[in-house]
């Protein structure tokens, strides 16, 4: 992996897109070991907008074009798979966040890793996630038999904390086919967080909710509930 002098990246566009596409193809790689061009590819995207405080419609659409021409959310939903696998079948069994599964990274970092920038570029691209970059990361992180309680809570934490960069309909899929599927035995108090969110911005979307003085009320009898057995 080449090291990154970000400092000098910074004014140097073309010198970015050069370091972007070698981190691209290092991830597509599928190498055992792929944190490190995962973390230069996060610092050189954020380069883009260093030191300002207001992202503006430019860094927007950089952003943007780069994920529509290297596919880098989807590419990092399968580079996530990939490292998960690797914690699955690693010497120490079973897994923790701090296990080291490379020689080098905890499974807690390359998980942070990946999904820090997807994030990133959610956010500060102005872009939306698919229903199924949705299904994967779920599938991944908590649908997975082999995920372990720290996958899930950072999952469901990930997911409260894009509720926004999902659209309406999307949303609704999500809470119904995969939050209101969790066993009850797998709902943490991060679970729980995560579900209230969805809940409460899929049946006001809906009209089914709205607020008022207080938090919520209902405003229509067919509001999705839940059962635990």
């Amino acid at each position: 992996m080449t090291e990154i002098n970000v400092s000098f990246l910074q004014n140097k566009d073309a010198n970015r897109k050069t370091y972007i596409n070698r981190c691209v193809e290092d991830i597509k790689a599928d190498g055992i070991c792929v944190l490190p061009a995962v973390n230069h590819l996060h610092m050189i995207c954020k380069s883009y907008t260093k030191g300002t405080t207001i992202y503006s419609k430019a860094d927007k659409a950089t952003l943007g074009n780069l994920n529509e021409q290297h596919g880098i959310v989807k590419l990092l939903c399968n580079s996530l798979r990939q490292a998960h696998r690797v914690a699955e079948n690693c010497d120490t069994q079973p897994f923790k966040p701090d296990t080291v599964i490379d020689g080098r990274y905890t499974h807690e970092e390359y998980v942070r890793g990946h999904i820090d920038l997807m994030k990133f570029f959610l956010k500060e691209g102005d872009l939306y996630l698919s229903w199924g970059r949705c299904q994967e990361i779920w599938e991944t992180l908590v649908a997975n038999p082999r995920a372990i309680t720290f996958d899930r809570d950072l999952c469901f934490e990930w997911f409260e904390n894009c509720l926004s960069d999902l659209e309406s309909e999307t949303q609704k899929e999500f809470f119904q086919k995969m939050l209101l599927q969790v066993a009850p035995a797998n709902v943490t108090s991060k679970g729980f967080d995560c579900f209230k969110v969805y809940f409460e911005s899929v049946n006001h979307s809906e009209g089914k909710l709205r607020k008022g003085t207080l938090p919520l009320y209902v405003s229509l009898l067919n509001i999705y509930i839940f059962f635990v057995t």
